[in-house]
């Protein structure tokens, strides 16, 4: 009967290990699917390792149907050792739990705004990730989302950020973190553990320092920077890209790739024309090309700018724009500049 029995399971075994390891429902050049609801899919693992570059689109077709790549899967991606570089398309909203993780030659991957949840450690010990922009419509960095990431030197945390979860960023290699939030994320138990603090720079917004020495994890910190003021996409430059950021957010008109909090320039707890005051001083303070600056010039040639009195324009069916910026020298009116914003410029002329 033993016999039987073996003879049975042997005559089975092939059957049994020539079945998939991972379940997927197809596959579209080197990437794996599974359907979800409303001609959505998801990137899943699949029975061959993921290597290279990859590139994963915003949508795929399959069978006649056009489906929308809205997520990737938990565990996708997982210890693909020969994985170096991801590029993720927009409409991406959901990055699974362990879904980098053990990726140890990945040295960049994009991820797109649209991004909004990042699972537990979706990027545990991908020990090359040199630096990492996180989207800035995520509210929370998970639990041992990037431990063990030795090369990780520089990250972004963005202003929508509120939490920091347990050893989010523990052995990391950090040497600069950048948080534009003037309220300092929370952060759970030892989120920055083996951080070395004392090599690590922190950009927070000015006048935020003591509130980020106030917070668990936080003020271990002792190298704290300040922002430059008007730098609203943290390039570190001041320019025109800062000013039509400034005046759009003002409109309701929501530009890509700023920072909402640094928009206070004056820190009174409010954004209005007395921030586009302000960032014009700061512009012509950088000597900027004629297309964006704006200027007076006293007796001494100096050019010089008292006070400023902006003019908002809001036609919610039409382009948003600055109209005009009445320059006052000395409390006496001295020139009209009349600006129009089209396809992201800025131009402007006197009269």
């Amino acid at each position: 009967m033993k016999k039987v029995l073996l003879l049975l399971l042997l005559a089975l075994l092939p059957m049994v290990v020539s079945l998939p390891i991972y379940a997927f429902d197809f596959k579209s050049g080197v990437l794996y699917y599974n359907i979800g609801n409303n001609k959505t899919v998801s990137v899943v693992a699949g029975d061959v390792k993921y290597s290279g570059n990859v590139v994963i689109p915003s949508q795929v077709s399959y069978n006649g149907t056009i489906y929308t790549v809205t997520s990737i899967g938990d565990e996708a991606f997982k210890k693909c050792v020969n994985l170096m570089k991801v590029n993720i398309g927009n409409g991406l909203t959901w990055i699974g739990k362990s879904a980098f993780s053990g990726c140890n030659a990945l040295t960049s991957i994009t991820i797109p705004n649209s991004v909004t949840s990042i699972g537990e450690r979706a990027f545990w010990g991908c020990s090359s990730l040199e630096s990492v922009n996180i989207p800035d419509k995520v509210t929370c960095i998970e639990n041992y989302t990037f431990s063990l990431c030795y090369g990780l030197t520089s990250v972004t945390i963005p202003s929508s950020v509120m939490r920091i979860g347990d050893y989010a960023f523990s052995y990391c290699g950090l040497t600069s973190i950048i948080s534009p939030n003037r309220i300092p994320p929370s952060c759970g138990n030892s989120s920055f553990y083996s951080v070395n603090a004392d090599n690590c720079l922190v950009w927070v917004p000015k006048g935020a320092a003591a509130a980020y020495g106030g917070v668990k994890d936080w003020k271990s910190f002792g190298n704290v920077r300040y922002l430059s003021t008007g730098d609203l996409d943290i390039n570190g430059v001041v320019d025109k890209n800062d000013f039509n950021a400034l005046v759009d957010y003002i409109m309701d008109k929501k530009t890509e790739g700023f920072y909402e909090s640094l928009t206070d320039l004056n820190a009174d707890t409010k954004t209005d024309a007395a921030d586009v005051v302000l960032l014009v001083d700061l512009l012509c303070s950088e000597g900027l090309s004629t297309d964006c600056q704006v200027y007076c010039d006293d007796n001494d040639g100096k050019q010089v700018i008292s006070s400023l009195q902006c003019t908002l324009k809001n036609n919610r069916n039409e382009t948003i724009e600055l109209i005009s910026c009445d320059l006052y020298l000395n409390d006496k009116f001295v020139k009209k500049n009349i600006f129009t914003q089209s396809s992201g410029s800025l131009n402007s002329g006197s009269m």
